[in-house]
């Protein structure tokens, strides 16, 4: 029964750091999606019509888009890091305090 509840913790750490994985992942993507747009559209707006203040307008829209889906990232990772330190402290409360030290030490 201890080694089921070991595993089971030791899955739940796994799951957990994969998903942080996953999060960072996507939001450097978008990030990168996001500024290319702008480059393209800046680019564009630039050759085509030579119009400087709708170029400032998708900056500041893409800034703010960019400033917003950030913050909610930063929540969601937060969200996730504390979830791994429960799981891991989860993990820990499992192994007696000579493991712990032979770990630390060799």
């Amino acid at each position: 029964m201890r080694l089921a509840e070991i595993v089971e913790a030791a899955v739940e750490v796994e799951v957990v750091v994969a998903v942080e994985v996953v999060v960072v992942v996507v939001v450097v993507v978008v990030v990168v999606v996001v500024v290319v747009v702008v480059v393209v559209l800046v680019v564009v707006v630039v050759v085509r019509r030579g119009e400087i203040g709708l170029i400032v307008e998708v900056i500041v829209v893409v800034v703010v888009v960019v400033v917003v889906y950030a913050a909610a990232a930063v929540v969601v990772i937060a969200i996730v890091v504390v979830i791994k330190m429960k799981a891991n402290a989860k993990l820990l409360g499992y192994i007696d305090i000579e493991t712990r030290i032979q770990w630390m030490y060799g």
